[in-house]
């Protein structure tokens, strides 16, 4: 039987907070020399290097086009707070991060509303090149209000239904794959004596002609070390599961408890069997975020220190980025239960968020007690087990 092994990756964002609230003002970075320089390559070079030396498959950036400006219909909380701003462009950070490695996997977030996919199929064979070999790209539909007013788009495309934003993202992921291939691997001959660079035979148009996209091609970029990028997916709902399923080789999955993680991996290997696809070739990682000490204790005591200088209105305000909805329109300390949510069915949205999570009995059991401020921190979180 083949050995299994265990897959580990980096999961950051590139603003200055990366996935806490906390980070910018930990007493242990507000020491280092001149604070903490989150807008200089060398603190995220390092990161990457450190999580090589570790042996980490990979490091991997989520990432959003925008400030959330849904909480008290403003950006200035986000603001106030560093809630995932500022946020830095992650192919650019990537680029320097591999200069300085030679084998971790470089992976990042692109929304597919943000490129045409000509674009986006450009950009990600050019990193793979420059890396030789190297680059993931996690595959995301969603986007927040503030990043479709970003891009210009109409209200037709921000209130796409969900169906609607994956029906279009596997066309774009047609047009990409299109692209990708459209140089056969040994199309560049250079043939000096015959005066030929490339095979002009083996470069070929796409000539695509579809519901949401028209590209002719062929992509400007002969074919990239992998063919194309390492397909991740962070797919939550049943369309979202049935996508990854059939496209990713890694699923990228937050969930609170070992039991739901164990749902969560059985709904995606059958929907891959499903999709005619060996089950081992999709690999699941599941996020933690882990205090480490020499003892317990001293985690735990690392722990606390963190989550008190975690303000409960900059968690709040990036939920409701998530949520597309106002939570400043209730109490922080006002409890999931009682929240009635225009349009969304109460807790429809965090059904939404959380559908692959037991049917989430998980948050309407046993969270409905819990106030607003702890419901940024129970749903986007591991929970952090008390004994």
């Amino acid at each position: 039987m083949k050995k299994k092994k265990m897959h580990l990756l980096q999961y950051m964002m590139p603003p200055v907070t990366h996935h806490s609230s906390a980070t910018w003002k930990h007493p242990r970075n507000m020491t280092m020399t001149n604070a903490f320089q989150w807008n200089r390559p060398e603190i995220w070079q390092e990161i990457a290097q450190i999580a090589e030396r570790g042996k980490l498959d990979a490091v991997f950036f989520a990432d959003t086009e925008g400030i959330y400006s849904e909480y008290e219909n403003s950006y200035k909380s986000a603001v106030r707070y560093a809630s995932q701003v500022p946020c830095y462009e992650p192919s650019v950070l990537m680029a320097f991060m591999g200069a300085v490695t030679k084998h971790i996997g470089l992976t990042m977030t692109f929304s597919v509303a943000g490129y045409p996919p000509y674009i986006l199929a450009r950009k990600l064979a050019t990193l793979d090149h420059l890396s030789r070999g190297r680059v993931g790209w996690n595959v995301v539909t969603a986007f927040h209000k503030n990043a479709s007013e970003n891009l210009g788009l109409s209200v037709e495309q921000y209130h796409l239904s969900h169906d609607q934003r994956y029906d279009r993202l596997e066309e774009y992921m047609e047009v990409c794959y299109k692209l990708w291939d459209s140089w056969e691997p040994d199309a560049i001959v250079m043939d000096a004596e015959n005066n030929i660079f490339a095979d002009p035979e083996k470069v070929h148009p796409i000539n695509h002609e579809g519901k949401w996209f028209k590209c002719k091609g062929p992509l400007n970029i002969d074919r990239s070390p992998q063919g194309r990028p390492v397909i991740l997916q962070a797919g939550q709902s049943s369309r979202g599961i049935q996508f990854a399923a059939k496209h990713a080789e890694l699923i990228f999955t937050l969930q609170p408890d070992r039991e739901a993680m164990k749902v969560y991996y059985n709904r995606l290997k059958e929907g891959a069997v499903k999709a005619g696809r060996d089950p081992d070739d999709v690999r699941v990682c599941f996020g933690l975020q882990v205090f480490v000490g020499e003892t317990e204790k001293i985690a735990r005591a690392k722990a606390a220190l963190h989550n008190s200088l975690v303000p409960a209105e900059a968690g709040v305000t990036i939920l409701s980025g998530h949520l597309g909805y106002d939570l400043s329109k209730h109490g922080l300390d006002e409890l999931i239960a009682d929240l009635k949510v225009p349009g969304i069915q109460g807790l429809g949205a965090i059904r939404m968020m959380s559908e692959s999570v037991l049917d989430c009995k998980y948050l309407l059991e046993k969270q409905r007690k819990l106030p607003v401020r702890k419901l940024h921190s129970t749903i986007l979180s591991f929970l952090l087990k008390q004994g």
